[in-house]
């Protein structure tokens, strides 16, 4: 397909899948092909695959890296000795003139949830993966229905994770204080209903959705895996707004 629609940018995103497309884009003499790898893969661990060996390997056939943040370009150059020459950090962006932090929340939102009008809303924009560390926020969120009974978690996003989810926050006795609306378009109303953010990932690159609360004007709530990713969050912030919020919590905890 490559060679016979004469393809010119081959462009894929995180390593699993420039491993495989990278060195066939090369031998269908591609001109161009571009990795975006977006996050920092600490999960990769032993010999083979924590030497990062196979990524020099496939770097051959890559023209250029594109890192969304300083902290990832700095990932790629000094853990993964990825080509210099090769990298080149393009943050990611969002179109932040459609968050005005004093939006109102349509109405309907709070009605169509039962949420009180006055109840503190917590909300969190991402997918339901494990990456995203739904499952240790649920757990954290027991407590806080305990001590805050009227506040409610509002999780936008779907996946493979939405069975589990709400299984566990039935176990958990917080079904009633949690509502999973799946993925929704209309993301600017949903942060006029929320007091704050959390972002509980594990890891990021650079967040859309740490951009978006901000722009919005709500606090965000975070827990980066390392020092260069709390770096990140502090040039983030600024370069959305000289009045932010955020907090910056350990892992798991």
């Amino acid at each position: 397909m490559l060679v016979r629609r004469r393809v010119d940018i081959l462009h894929s995103h995180m390593f699993q899948a420039s491993r495989l497309a990278s060195p066939l884009g090369w031998l269908a003499r591609v001109p161009v092909v571009i990795e975006t790898p977006h996050v920092r893969e600490h999960w990769r661990k032993g010999w083979i695959k924590g030497s990062y060996f196979i990524d020099r390997l496939v770097a051959r056939f890559v023209t250029a890296y594109i890192a969304v943040s300083e902290a990832n370009g700095e990932y790629l150059r000094t853990e993964k000795r990825l080509p210099r020459e090769k990298i080149f950090v393009i943050r990611n962006g969002s179109p932040i003139e459609r968050f005005d932090p004093t939006r109102a929340a349509p109405p309907a939102l709070r009605a169509a949830l039962g949420i009180d009008q006055n109840a503190p809303v917590v909300l969190v924009l991402a997918r339901l993966e494990p990456q995203k560390g739904h499952r240790v926020l649920l757990e954290a969120w027991k407590s806080v229905a305990q001590s805050y009974p009227a506040a409610r978690l509002v999780c936008a996003g779907d996946g493979v994770l939405r069975a589990e989810l709400e299984a566990q926050a039935a176990a958990l006795g917080i079904a009633g204080s949690v509502s999973f609306v799946g993925q929704q378009p209309n993301v600017p109303d949903w942060l006029a209903l929320a007091d704050f953010t959390v972002l509980p990932s594990f890891y990021e690159g650079l967040p859309l959705a740490a951009i978006e609360s901000l722009a919005a004007g709500r606090p965000v709530t975070d827990r980066p895996e390392n020092r260069s990713s709390r770096c990140a969050w502090r040039r983030l912030a600024r370069a959305i707004t000289f009045n932010y919020n955020f907090f910056l919590v350990p892992t798991r905890s």
